[in-house]
């Protein structure tokens, strides 16, 4: 998880427990020592950046809505993925049900079934599992790079293996954008070590020219160095006029 503090976020019960009342809240906010996030959640104090605030908003909305799930970029970032060209003003949580998909102001609450093995915890907070978190990338981030840096870094980090992946995808069933998905996720490799080989590789990819051979073992009289990404190589089975459908 980010190097943040959830314990920032405090709900109304919360502080009226203390002896609080409503008028003290509100003089609270009006003074800067509370920050309103959403209905009845606050953070005590302003954010230290982007990433902290990001965080704050997906705790007070899981807080919020305990029956919901983080999901998503939201799931992506509690998971410590590199989320390149993503927006993190939304918060992504998803409803286990086929239905009740709603877009309300900050958050987005898609509705997909939700298997025994889709749903995890991170510091207490529910969030769809690594492989399902990746699918639901595939099938909605805007933009290809965000999913592509995302499914590098877990595999490289092993937080889950190929099999694992592809059998997630499998599992999937035909929610929309599910063959954009698989295309995505199938171009995925954890010999990137960062999000910027990532991002090359894609644009490589998108240009119609060959993959680039990663972390490839250069010899020299002064041994042997990995060079990173180099040596342009044709990806096996890989066409320049595949599409995402």
């Amino acid at each position: 998880m980010p190097s943040t503090e959830i314990g920032k976020v405090v709900g109304r019960r919360d502080i009226l427990v203390t002896g609080s009342v409503d008028r003290d809240i509100r003089r609270s906010e009006r003074n800067g020592e509370l920050e309103r996030i959403t209905r009845g959640w606050y953070r005590t104090g302003p954010p230290v950046g982007k990433l902290q605030d990001a965080v704050d908003r997906i705790v007070a909305m899981l807080r919020r809505a305990p029956s919901l799930v983080a999901s998503h970029e939201s799931a992506a970032l509690l998971y410590r993925l590199p989320l390149v060209y993503a927006v993190l003003d939304v918060v992504h949580l998803t409803r286990n049900a086929r239905r009740g998909a709603r877009r309300d102001p900050g958050r987005i609450i898609h509705a997909r079934p939700l298997g025994p093995g889709d749903v995890q915890e991170i510091h207490g907070l529910p969030v769809t599992s690594i492989a399902r978190t990746l699918v639901d990338l595939g099938c909605t981030s805007p933009d290809p790079r965000t999913v592509i840096a995302a499914a590098d870094a877990a595999l490289q980090r092993r937080m889950l293996d190929p099999a694992t992946l592809a059998a997630a995808l499998a599992a999937a069933g035909h929610p929309s954008g599910i063959a954009r998905a698989r295309f995505l996720l199938r171009f995925a490799d954890g010999r990137s070590e960062s999000a910027g080989e990532s991002v090359l590789r894609w644009l490589l990819a998108q240009a119609g020219l060959p993959d680039v051979e990663l972390q490839v073992e250069v010899y020299s009289a002064a041994g042997v160095f990995s060079a990173g990404s180099t040596s342009p190589t044709r990806r096996p089975g890989w066409s320049s006029n595949s599409t995402a459908g």
